[in-house]
């Protein structure tokens, strides 16, 4: 069945989410090329210790349904889509869905000793980026979303 003919097989809403991801991903590359690394993790949410967050319960399911979405995209736009593109399309799309979740990032080095970083997302214990090759990497930075708003005037 060719690309094509499986997009008009799905439910209006699978449209809408694939078209979605689709835009996410776009800008989020955007993004990653013209904006500096410091800039794009001021955004992703409040800065936070390392900690799981909450457990997202009932919405579990659209959560592993929209994970699964934006992962088939992401293997199918013409354009580069790394685990960074990937972690900022996936924070603003659960942003939207007011779902509570965090960024990650990590580094490590492999076997011949070449530095390599990584981003991914989770919501409570479920893993929306990231390839479950998470464990791999020294956690760095953690960025919860959506970021809790400052009362008062500061």
């Amino acid at each position: 069945m060719s690309r094509a003919s499986k997009f008009f097989h799905l439910s209006r809403r699978d449209k809408a989410i694939l078209l979605e991801a689709t835009l996410s991903l776009a800008l989020a590359r955007i993004v990653m090329l013209i904006a500096p690394f410091r800039w794009i993790a001021r955004r992703m949410g409040e800065q936070t210790s390392p900690m799981k967050t909450t457990d997202p319960g009932e919405r579990s399911e659209q959560i592993l349904h929209l994970a699964k979405i934006l992962q088939a995209v992401a293997r199918n736009v013409p354009w580069k889509t790394n685990c960074l593109v990937q972690s900022i399309a996936a924070a603003t799309m659960l942003r939207r869905r007011k779902m509570e979740g965090a960024v990650y990032f990590g580094a490590r080095t492999d076997e011949s000793g070449k530095f390599e970083a990584h981003a991914w997302v989770c919501c409570g214990e479920i893993l929306v980026t990231g390839d479950h090759d998470e464990e791999m990497y020294t956690e760095l930075a953690m960025f919860r979303f959506p970021k809790q708003k400052k009362i008062g005037n500061t």
